[in-house]
């Protein structure tokens, strides 16, 4: 599978836990919460039509998710929301039985609550970026953050729909405006730098050298146009997110013939 389609096609899944070629990858945690009314876990307990195959979560079709709510974190104090996901705002389709991070919306001209497209609502499974920003979200608010992932995946197996592996303990250097900052992953692999100065910064990962650099997962519009990049903006009190993709079978080569890596 190409580099920028196969990058297309984890941003879509990692936002999402499904496929939706035309959206970019969303906003960053910080700006997902802003937008939301409602942000929750929960269960769809029902949907109706039902979503049995995968291919049809964009299709336009309305569709009515019934969910039983498990932990609020914005917005909403009952047990259970009825989501009306209207076909023709190309809104998220969801699948029974299966847990997702909600991030919600009230249209207050119909009086419906909605999840709609392009957003950060996720399988519960794909949530952990999310979840370490709202789980933590009372010494986080007013702060810049700058956050993201370090993975390893096969080119081959992971290509046709496993997630890629975080990496624990990986080294993670932010350099901008003249200064150095240092983290490591967790063991989900994921990292995160606090109270930083807003301006541009860029992001490496001291990875084994069994491996190399696939490409990159940016939030916000044209994540596809940046798959190569390592620099990111942080705005002031905002927040940034990169996931970093490394793989240690042959990375494939771009248009111009130069191999991607370290």
């Amino acid at each position: 599978m190409p580099v920028l389609i196969f990058l297309c096609f984890l941003a879509c899944v990692a936002a999402a836990g499904q496929a939706r070629p035309a959206c970019p990858y969303g906003p960053a945690p910080c700006e997902a919460y802003e937008q939301a009314d409602a942000v929750f876990v929960g269960t769809v307990t029902k949907v109706v039509p039902a979503t049995t195959r995968m291919e049809w979560t964009d299709a336009d079709y309305d569709q009515t998710a019934y969910v039983a709510i498990k932990k609020v974190y914005k917005g909403y104090e009952s047990r259970s929301i009825v989501l009306r996901q209207l076909g023709r705002r190309k809104a998220q389709k969801f699948i029974q039985g299966a847990s997702y991070l909600f991030y919600a919306n009230y249209d207050r001209a119909s009086r419906i609550w909605e999840v709609r497209p392009c957003g950060r609502t996720v399988m519960s499974e794909y949530a952990q970026l999310d979840l370490r920003y709202v789980e933590g979200l009372r010494g986080l608010a007013g702060r810049t953050r700058v956050s993201g992932k370090v993975t390893r995946f096969n080119n081959v197996a992971d290509a046709e729909g496993a997630a890629p592996r975080g990496l624990a303990g990986v080294r993670v250097k932010l350099t901008g405006g003249g200064r150095e900052y240092e983290a490591r992953t967790d063991a989900g692999g994921i990292f995160e730098f606090l109270d930083l100065p807003p301006g541009r910064y860029r992001v490496e990962a001291r990875v084994p050298n069994t491996l190399v650099f696939f490409g990159a997962i940016h939030t916000g519009p044209d994540p596809i146009g940046r798959a190569r990049t390592l620099e990111l903006e942080l705005a002031e009190r905002g927040c940034a997110e990169v996931i970093l993709l490394y793989t240690d079978d042959k990375p494939p080569r771009p248009e111009g013939g130069r191999q991607v890596g370290r």
